[in-house]
């Protein structure tokens, strides 16, 4: 073999590895299990709306200018999630922070996949938890505060069970709510998931 073929293959190899290494650091933990992900079409974003009509909702995503409208159809009675097309280079993330402010958008969320798996997953931006002792409520209630977070819903009943929001777009839910599972307060401590999607 050539030299300039050995030189191709250690780059490849090399390149194989360094993607593979990036991907490990994406995780969440469920239980006290890690699940490892990856991200998807970085052009594909998941929306969920309440108490918006078909066309408020289009004229919402049409504003914003980054989203192609030829890639989805808002049909009344059918906006609770949405799935759309951006244009190159916009993101998720992007058109999050531009819906940010209408309290009718649940959240948006881009795609990703769990290893081993070719059905997409999506982030509602919410973290579910349940603390392992309900004396941890007063330290907890401090953590979510520093953590830039508001506690949505709760259920103080047995073990005490949250729903966290972020107080602001650019926080980065899952690596926040992996170090909340990290400091040992939580019997579990998950960003929600949505694994189901539709087409409309």
């Amino acid at each position: 073999m050539a030299p300039h073929r050995h030189l191709i293959v250690l780059c490849g190899l090399f390149f194989f590895l360094l993607n593979g290494l990036s991907a490990q650091d994406n995780y969440y933990y469920n239980g006290n299990e890690k699940v490892f992900f990856s991200e998807g079409d970085p052009q594909v974003a998941r929306i969920g709306t309440s108490d918006i009509s078909a066309s408020d909702l289009d004229h919402l995503l049409q504003e914003t200018g980054i989203v192609r409208p030829d890639s989805y159809t808002a049909m009344e009675g059918q906006v609770g999630q949405l799935e759309v097309r951006l244009y190159p280079p916009h993101t998720a993330d992007e058109l999050w922070c531009l819906l940010w402010a209408d309290e009718r958008i649940d959240y948006v969320s881009g795609q990703f996949y769990q290893f081993g798996s070719d059905d997409p997953f999506y982030f509602t931006w919410e973290i579910v938890v349940q603390l392992k002792k309900k004396e941890s409520v007063g330290r907890f209630r401090q953590l979510v505060s520093d953590y830039g977070l508001n506690i949505g819903r709760e259920d103080l009943h047995r073990l005490p069970k949250f729903l966290l929001v972020a107080t602001s777009p650019d926080i980065d839910i899952i690596n926040t709510a992996n170090r909340l599972y990290e400091t040992g307060l939580f019997e579990y401590c998950c960003p929600d998931v949505l694994k189901q999607y539709h087409f409309y």
